[in-house]
C-alpha cells in the first residue's frame, strides 16, 4: 500500500489564482489542514502502487485546475414552444376522450 500526502495550502507550486481554484475544486477531498491524501493498494507491488497513485495525483490536480465555463442563459425558440404546447393540447384531448361519458340526471 502507498499513501500520498500533499500539503496544498503550504505548497509553492501554484500561483494565488491557481491555489484558489484548486482549493475550491478539491474542498471535499482535503483534510481540515488542507492536505490531499491519496492511497493505492491495487497491486502487491509497491512500485506499481506508487506509479498509480502518482498518476491519480496528476489527474486530480489537472482536473482541479480546469475552470468551468459560465453558462449563458438561453430561451427556447418560438417554434419549439409552439410545438410543445400543441403536443400538450393533443395529449390533453386524448385524455378527455378516454373518460366515461357523463350521464344527465
Amino acid at each position: 500500500k502507498v499513501i500520498l500526502f500533499f500539503d496544498l495550502k503550504n505548497s509553492k507550486a501554484f500561483t494565488e489564482e491557481e491555489m484558489d481554484v484548486v482549493l475550491k475544486n478539491l474542498k471535499n477531498k482535503l483534510t481540515k489542514e488542507g492536505v490531499l491524501i491519496l492511497s493505492s493498494e491495487e497491486t502487491r507491488s509497491q512500485h506499481k502502487n506508487k506509479e498509480k497513485v502518482l498518476d491519480r495525483f496528476n489527474k486530480v490536480i489537472k482536473e482541479s485546475l480546469i475552470i468551468p465555463k459560465k453558462r449563458k442563459p438561453t430561451k427556447p425558440s418560438k417554434t419549439s414552444v409552439r410545438k410543445r404546447l400543441e403536443g400538450k393540447k393533443i395529449q390533453a384531448f386524448k385524455k378527455v376522450t378516454r373518460r366515461k361519458p357523463e350521464m344527465p340526471d
